[in-house]
C-alpha cells in the first residue's frame, strides 16, 4: 500500500480521538531520514523547524529517548553475559595465596639482591626486581587484590618496582637503590598487612557484594565518558552517530573477554605484555579524549546551535565523528573491561557459590544504568554552553590522568625511563606521580591544549558561528 502523501482532514466534530491518527508502516522510516538529511528541503521548511524549535515541540525534541534506550538494555544484556562468562570460566586461583609468605619472599630475595648489586655489572640485579615484580608480586595475585583494596598503594608500589629496574640498568650506586628500597619495602609489608586484615569471602552474600563493588569501582569511569558522548550526541541532534558509540561499547565488551581469557592463558608468563597493552590504550584513549573535549569546548559559544548543525552536518567537522566517538566509547570500556573479568574470576575462584559472582555484576550493572538514567536526565536540563562546558572539563580530566597512568604502565614495562623528581607532588587516583616523564607527558597535553584553544584568537579574532 503507498505512503498517502498527507495525513488525511481533521473532523470537524470527531467522535473519537482524532490526533494523532493511525500510522502506516511506511510512514515511520520518514523522520528519520529526515533526521539524516536535514538539509533537503527548501529555505522555508528550515524557517518552520526553527519556529518549531522556539516552541519547544520540535520533533528533533521529542526524539531522543529512541535511540539511547534500547541500547542501554542491551548494554545491560552484554554485562550480564560477560559476568556470567567470567563465572564459568575458569578460576585465575583457585584460592587466595597467603600475601604474607609472597612479601616476606620478595622481602628477602629484594635484599640478597642488593647486597650482591655491583654497579660494573647490574644486569643480574635488574633481572631480579623485574623477576620479583612480574614472577612474584603479579603472578601471585597480590597486584589484583590490592587493586581492589587499596588502587593508590599499588601504583606507588608498582612506581618504585619499575624505578628500581631502571636505577639497577643504569648503574647508579648502590646508595640510590637503598633510598628507593627504603620507601618500597614499608609499601609492600602495608599491602601485605591490608590484604591479611581482609576478610575472608566465604558466603554467597559476600562474594556478591565484592563482585558488584569491582563492576561499580572499575564501570563507573567508563560509564562517566560513555554517557557524556551519549548526552552530548543527544543535545547536538548527531543521532547517526549512536550506531558507533554502541558499537564501539559492544566491542569494547567483547575485546575485554578475549583479552582476559589471553592474560589468564596465552600470556600468563608474560608481564610486561599486560602493561604495555595497558599503557598503550590509557594513552590512546587520552588522545581521543583529549580532542573531543578541545571540540565540545570551542563550540560551546556558537549561537542557534541547531542552524549550526545542520548546515554542517554533512561536512568535514562530521564527517569522521562517528569513528571518533565510537573509538573514545571503545577504549573506555576496553581498558576497565579486561580488568574487570580478571577480578571477577579472582574473587569467584573454584569454590564460589554459583551465581554469587553473576548476580553481584548484574546488581552493580542495574546501579550504574540507574547512574546513567539520573545523569542524561540532568545533563538534558541545562543549557547548552554549561553542559558543553562542564562535559569538555570532564573528559580533559579524564585524559590528563589517562596521559599519567599510561606513561607509568610503560615505565614498569620497561618501556619508559623513570627520573624521579624529589619533592614533586604524588597523587596516583588523580594519574600524578614525581617523575619527569609522567609529569612532562601531562605538561606537554596541557600545553598543547592551551595552544589549541589561543590558536583562533590569535589568527583570525575567535571563531564565528557558520551562515
Amino acid at each position: 500500500m503507498p505512503c498517502p502523501a498527507a495525513w488525511p482532514a481533521i473532523p470537524t466534530a470527531p467522535t473519537r480521538r482524532s490526533w494523532p491518527p493511525p500510522t502506516p508502516a511506511c510512514a515511520t522510516a520518514t523522520p528519520r531520514a529526515a533526521r539524516r538529511r536535514p538539509s533537503r528541503g527548501p529555505a522555508t521548511t528550515s524557517a518552520s523547524s526553527r519556529t518549531a524549535n522556539d516552541e519547544g515541540r520540535a520533533p528533533v525534541r521529542r526524539r531522543p529517548s529512541v535511540p539511547g534506550a534500547s541500547p542501554m538494555l542491551s548494554l545491560c544484556r552484554r554485562f550480564l553475559l560477560a559476568a556470567l562468562c567470567a563465572l564459568l570460566a575458569p578460576a585465575a586461583q583457585a584460592e587466595a595465596p597467603d600475601y604474607a609468605v609472597v612479601t616476606a619472599t620478595i622481602l628477602s630475595r629484594a635484599e640478597a639482591a642488593l647486597d650482591a648489586y655491583d654497579p660494573a655489572s647490574p644486569e643480574a640485579t635488574a633481572s631480579e626486581f623485574s623477576t620479583l615484580y612480574f614472577g612474584v608480586f603479579e603472578s601471585s595475585g597480590m597486584e589484583l587484590a590490592l587493586i581492589q583494596a587499596d588502587r593508590s598503594l599499588l601504583l606507588a608500589i608498582e612506581l618504585r618496582f619499575g624505578q628500581m629496574v631502571r636505577q639497577a640498568m643504569k648503574g647508579e650506586p648502590r646508595e640510590r637503590l637503598r633510598a628507593t628500597w627504603a620507601e618500597l619495602r614499608p609499601m609492600l609489608e602495608q599491602g601485605a598487612a591490608l590484604l591479611g586484615t581482609s576478610p575472608a569471602l566465604d558466603g554467597a552474600f559476600d562474594i556478591a557484594v565484592q563482585a558488584a563493588l569491582i563492576v561499580l569501582r572499575e564501570g563507573a569511569e567508563a560509564m562517566l565518558v560513555v554517557a557524556a558522548l551519549a548526552v552530548y550526541l543527544r543535545r547536538t541532534g548527531q543521532y547517526g552517530h549512536f550506531t558507533a558509540l554502541w558499537g564501539g561499547v559492544g566491542g569494547a565488551l567483547a575485546a575485554s573477554l578475549a583479552t582476559a581469557w589471553a592474560f589468564s592463558t596465552l600470556l600468563a608468563s608474560a608481564g610486561a605484555a599486560r602493561e604495555t597493552i595497558e599503557g598503550a590504550c590509557l594513552l590512546a584513549a587520552a588522545t581521543l579524549l583529549l580532542w573531543v573535549s578541545l571540540w565540545i569546548y570551542s563550540h560551546r559559544e556558537i549561537a542557534h546551535w541547531q542552524d549550526y548543525l545542520k548546515t554542517r552536518l554533512d561536512q568535514a567537522a562530521t564527517a569522521d565523528s562517528g569513528w571518533t566517538v565510537g573509538s573514545t566509547a571503545f577504549l573506555a570500556v576496553y581498558r576497565e573491561g579486561a580488568e574487570t573479568v580478571l577480578f571477577l574470576q579472582a574473587v569467584g575462584g573454584s569454590s564460589a557459590p554459583a551465581g554469587a559472582v553473576a548476580g553481584g555484576a548484574l546488581a552493580a550493572a542495574l546501579l550504574l544504568g540507574a547512574a546513567w538514567l539520573v545523569l542524561r536526565s540532568t545533563a538534558m536540563r541545562l543549557p547548552l554552553k554549561p553542559f558543553f562546558t562542564a562535559t569538555a572539563v570532564v573528559l580533559f580530566v579524564l585524559a590528563i590522568s589517562f596521559v599519567g597512568k599510561g606513561i607509568l604502565e610503560l615505565q614498569v614495562a620497561g618501556l619508559a625511563d623513570i627520573s624521579r623528581i624529589e619533592g614533586a607532588p604524588e597523587w596516583p587516583l588523580l594519574g600524578i606521580f614525581p617523575t619527569a616523564q609522567t609529569l612532562g607527558a601531562q605538561g606537554a597535553a596541557l600545553l598543547l591544549c592551551a595552544l589549541a584553544l589561543l590558536w583562533p584568537q590569535l589568527h583570525g579574532g575567535g571563531r564565528k558561528p557558520a551562515a
